[in-house]
């Protein structure tokens, strides 16, 4: 619809990391079934969803971080996506917080 705003936002480096982010996608997709979750394996296959997962998560708050100076309403995506790193980040946290474990 606007040719020419199209043309100024985008750079070989939105390229380039939007490719790799669509290619993200598509693998973690082809891995999101059972036989093909079964034949790269667990480990791997954990790797790939995390990786990927924290790939888009940064690549989606570049994208919608850098626009909000000129368009503040942008913030408002930004702000899940802040939400999930937190929660991600104190959920990390906590799983290599030893527990006490108390007696029967």
């Amino acid at each position: 619809m606007d040719p020419a705003g199209f043309a100024a936002a985008m750079s070989l480096a939105s390229c380039i990391f939007g490719g790799i982010g669509n290619i993200v996608i598509i693998a973690m997709t082809e891995t999101s079934f059972d036989r093909t979750a079964a034949a790269i394996g667990p480990r791997a296959w954990r790797r790939l969803h995390l990786a990927g997962g924290y790939y888009l998560l940064f690549q989606f708050m570049i994208s919608f971080g850098k626009r909000i100076p000129d368009m503040p309403p942008y913030a408002l995506f930004l702000i899940p996506l802040l939400a999930v790193l937190a929660l991600r980040m104190i959920s990390m946290a906590s799983a290599r917080t030893p527990h006490a474990v108390g007696a029967g």
